[in-house]
């Protein structure tokens, strides 16, 4: 099953039989997940329910100037937003983990989409072997995004869009 923090008000509000807040009864941001929660182990509800999963991630390297060093000792822990180097933007499906790579604008607090070296690294890994719910993460083990250009174009054009689409409504 495929959730995300934004998914917890919807779905308590739906398992406690609460009106939708807001106009008219919604919006809300994220999905229910009570039709999971309903029918335990069904693959086909919980498919249904959810097909994609977003996260980000910061990155800081003590030199971002110096790509050699970029992926090692990079935390962002105590660090403010104006000064992540890097966004990691990652979408999950039932198959894949997605994840692209990008210099951050502190101006916008927005990824560098169009700007040429924008994007720094993708990273694309399989995950059609899991085994739910034991471990989401066993075969995170060989980034596969430079042999699946097709996959990539794919997931690529579903994560920006996604992600532009939320960057909107902030």
């Amino acid at each position: 099953m495929l959730a995300e923090l934004i998914d917890v008000y919807p779905t308590m509000v739906d398992l406690m039989g609460l009106p939708k807040p807001g106009p008219a009864g919604g919006p809300l941001d994220g999905v229910s997940l009570a039709p999971v929660l309903r029918a335990p182990g069904d693959a086909a509800v919980a498919a249904a329910t959810k097909v994609r999963a977003l996260s980000q991630y910061m990155r800081c390297p003590k030199d971002a100037s110096d790509p050699t060093t970029w992926w090692k000792d990079n935390e962002c822990l105590m660090t403010d937003r104006l000064q992540f180097a890097f966004m990691g933007l990652s979408m999950r499906t039932a198959v894949w983990r997605y994840t692209e790579w990008y210099r951050w604008n502190a101006t916008t607090l927005a990824p560098q989409w169009d700007i040429d070296g924008g994007m720094v690294g993708r990273e694309l890994y399989s995950h059609a072997g899991d085994v739910y719910p034991y471990d989401f993460d066993m075969f995170e083990n060989a980034n596969e995004a430079d042999g699946k250009p097709a996959v990539v174009a794919t997931l690529s054009a579903e994560l920006r869009a996604a992600f532009k689409e939320q960057q909107q409504s902030w």
